[in-house]
């Protein structure tokens, strides 16, 4: 079973909806696009995907809303959703594809991938929100964090505290701020460092989530808890292993079957 990570952007202006249709009679759809290796993450990749629009999003990287998780045909798609708050610019599709614009009232009436419909009811609050992975809004909220935690004294003994946890979270948004390693490389390095520390499994699932989500595939993190194991110990892989392996199951993701 495979996954593919795919993204899509809410544009409005004046408050009708762009969107674009690639195939004629096919369903109409948001500008958006693949993950593809060039991209060095989701904010990137959309961000890119949007230039190729005429769309100039400079907030991008605050603007994600929501992830779904979609099956087809021997795997997922993992779709990222943003709403792009600030946008300028004249948005044109690529010759072939259509386009247009839509009022918010038409969305029931023009055809359209169902999830698809109801994410937008759900973004303009036409529709009610229900909870969705807790895991994942963990992960993306403790990346987006912006805190100057103090880490000594007031809360008791740091090596032992999940990194999931306040003040903790804050911490983790100060190592992901700068751009001198890409996000993926820095999923793939969280995933192992907490593998390697062990008894971590709640900060340990949130990390692998939140890799899996920036493009990082499960051979990518599997041979993540392979090196662990190499240089920190088997026991603490396995036990990741665990964590993983679990995670995996619940996306429909394949579980790699050689273990640490």
């Amino acid at each position: 079973m495979s996954q593919r990570i795919e993204l899509g952007a809410i544009v409005v202006r004046e408050g009708r909806l762009w969107l674009v249709r690639p195939r004629p009679e096919g369903p109409w759809e948001l500008p958006g696009g693949a993950l593809l290796p060039e991209h060095d993450d989701t904010d990137a990749a959309m961000d890119a995907i949007l230039a190729a629009f005429g769309v100039s999003a400079p907030a991008i990287e605050d603007d994600f809303l929501e992830t779904r998780f979609l099956p087809f045909e021997g795997g997922q798609v993992v779709y990222n959703l943003y709403a792009a708050s600030e946008w300028t610019g004249d948005p044109v599709a690529a010759p072939g594809v259509g386009a247009g614009w839509f009022g918010l009232e038409e969305l029931d009436a023009i055809h359209m991938e169902e999830w698809l419909r109801e994410a937008l009811l759900e973004a303009f609050g036409m529709k009610e929100t229900p909870d969705r992975d807790q895991d994942i809004l963990a992960a993306m909220s403790a990346q987006a964090a912006r805190g100057t935690a103090d880490l000594s004294g007031a809360w008791g003994d740091p090596s032992r505290q999940e990194p999931g946890d306040t003040p903790f979270r804050e911490q983790i948004g100060r190592a992901w701020e700068n751009d001198i390693l890409d996000d993926r490389s820095r999923g793939i390095a969280a995933v192992a460092m907490l593998a390697a520390l062990g008894g971590r499994p709640r900060a340990l699932r949130e990390a692998i989530a939140s890799a899996l989500l920036h493009g990082v595939t499960p051979e990518q993190l599997a041979e993540a808890l392979r090196m662990a194991g190499a240089y920190a110990g088997y026991p603490a892989a396995i036990e990741a292993w665990g964590v993983m392996a679990g995670l995996f199951a619940e996306r429909g993701l394949p579980t790699p079957e050689v273990a640490p």
